[in-house]
């Protein structure tokens, strides 16, 4: 009797438990008017291009992702989320956690749907950032050419001349959102004067809310002189000889200097005709008064590397300076990144470069000015590296091991970062590239993973051969010309620098 008792006092509760049908939109059960995104992350194992997991920042019903990588293709995007509420959409197709291709490109919205029907929005997307930014010539007159700036993540970097005033510079830019501020003040494109000596913060905001910083930092950039190698070696476009970027532009100072009108580096014109060691020959130039100037310095390789000419040898400098040059080693103020007993020393003769012993005597010329600035690079994002220092841009990966000729024909043909005007780095230029403080290879892997400690082409023909051409080898960063053009050299190519 009791167990038809506890059956009977069962019957009501089991009559008033309602289906999930018969609950939908009763606000007795909350559960099932619930729609909301929870968690949103793309993650580096779904995602080519992202080298660690990317979390979604709500702020009320709109999602911010910080910048992806450069290289990181926004438009097939696959992201694991969590939700709640009956299904969850984008454009009326359904989404799939960790499967479902999104295009992030721009902003997209979720409808996520409740049990009860009812549906909530939430916008996904990428924080605002600058699609571009530069000083234009036209509203920076103190540029002869436009100053474009590069970006990785949140930090922009731009070139300008070494010894240019910064303290009133006018910014072009356009970005995805709806204002760009540093701090209080609002910034419009073309019009906006700013103090560029130190890094500035600029503050995009899109009309949804999201907003991010962005750092841009000005780099002291340096013209590179052209090798002055004006004679044709080749029937093939793309040698030395073909272009002309930064002609060699020298003055004589009319009191024992000349100046590099490139550089603006002043050089001693007549040296004293008397070898010394490494660090004599430092002493001697920190020592020298000449010109009415008493900051004379003994210059860097990279320095006194420029200084050669490539159209003439034995010496192997410009006509202003040829009659007290010896064709004989410089010494230059760089030590090896292998053996510090080692110095790097310019051979006026041919114009090769190589390490030496320190103990070695050779002879010294002394430079004044502002020493170069490093290397500043950005990753584009699309198998290019960009120098500030320089405005070279450069081909990260490489083409290969190609004869002379086959090289300058590669480089001109190249279609690479939506650019075509690629070409055979002359040799300065490619000796720009090596990062003296280290080795094996003498680069930065940072920017140029694949590099290799190899012998590199340059356009410029060795005028003393003309069946060899100069090339850098990435090993120790030496400069030499030994090898017949028929042999086949990795090549890397470059744009720019104007």
């Amino acid at each position: 009797m009791v167990r038809y008792v506890l059956l009977l006092a069962l019957i009501p509760a089991l009559v008033g438990c309602k289906t999930d049908e018969s609950i939908k939109g009763d606000s007795e059960y909350p559960f099932y008017s619930q729609a909301s995104l929870k968690t949103v992350v793309a993650t580096a194992a779904k995602n080519e291009g992202i080298n660690g997991d990317i979390t979604g920042q709500f702020s009320g019903k709109v999602v911010s992702f910080d910048l992806p990588d450069a290289s990181t293709d926004r438009s097939k995007l696959i992201l694991d989320f969590t939700y709640a509420g009956e299904s969850i959409s984008l454009g009326g197709v359904a989404q799939t956690s960790g499967q479902s291709s999104l295009n992030l490109s721009t902003a997209q919205t979720y409808q996520i749907k409740a049990h009860s029907g009812s549906q909530v929005s939430y916008s996904v997307g990428f924080g605002p950032e600058f699609s571009s930014f530069s000083f234009t010539s036209a509203k920076n007159s103190l540029f002869g050419a436009d100053r474009i700036a590069g970006f990785e993540g949140h930090s922009g970097k731009i070139g300008v001349p070494q010894g240019t005033a910064k303290t009133s510079l006018i910014a072009s830019f356009t970005h995805n959102g709806s204002k760009a501020a540093i701090g209080t003040t609002t910034q419009t494109t073309g019009v906006t004067s700013n103090d560029f000596s130190n890094p500035l913060v600029y503050k995009i905001t899109d009309p949804e809310g999201r907003n991010l910083d962005f750092t841009i930092t000005t780099v002291d950039y340096r013209k590179l002189p052209d090798t002055g190698q004006t004679t044709s070696y080749s029937a093939t476009f793309g040698e030395d000889h073909d272009y002309s970027i930064h002609l060699p532009s020298f003055t004589d100072g009319a009191n024992g200097t000349v100046t590099d009108n490139q550089t603006g580096l002043i050089w001693q014109q007549v040296d004293d005709n008397t070898t010394y060691s490494f660090e004599n020959a430092e002493v001697y130039c920190s020592n020298l008064s000449l010109g009415s100037m008493t900051n004379w310095r003994l210059p860097s390789i990279l320095e006194i590397y420029e200084f050669i000419n490539a159209q003439t040898t034995t010496p192997a400098i410009n006509s202003l300076c040829s009659a007290s040059t010896n064709a004989a080693n410089y010494w230059s103020s760089s030590s090896s990144a292998a053996n510090v007993s080692q110095g790097w020393a310019v051979d006026f003769d041919s114009g090769n470069s190589s390490l030496g012993a320190k103990t070695t005597k050779n002879y010294a010329r002394c430079v004044s000015g502002s020493s170069y600035p490093g290397s500043s690079y950005t990753n584009n994002g699309n198998s290019t590296i960009t120098d500030h220092s320089t405005g070279l841009t450069w081909e990260q990966t490489e083409g290969g091991s190609k004869t002379w000729e086959q090289a300058l024909s590669y480089c001109e043909a190249l279609n690479l970062g939506g650019k075509t005007d690629w070409r055979l780095p002359n040799i300065k230029s490619l000796r720009s590239l090596v990062d003296f403080s280290t080795h094996s290879p003498a680069i930065n892997t940072t920017y140029f993973p694949k590099a290799q400690s190899l012998f590199y082409w340059s356009s410029t023909t060795y005028n003393g051969i003309t069946g060899h051409a100069w090339y850098v080898n990435f090993s120790s960063g030496e400069v030499t010309h030994f090898l017949d053009k028929t042999t086949a050299n990795p090549v890397r190519c470059v744009r720019g620098g104007n």
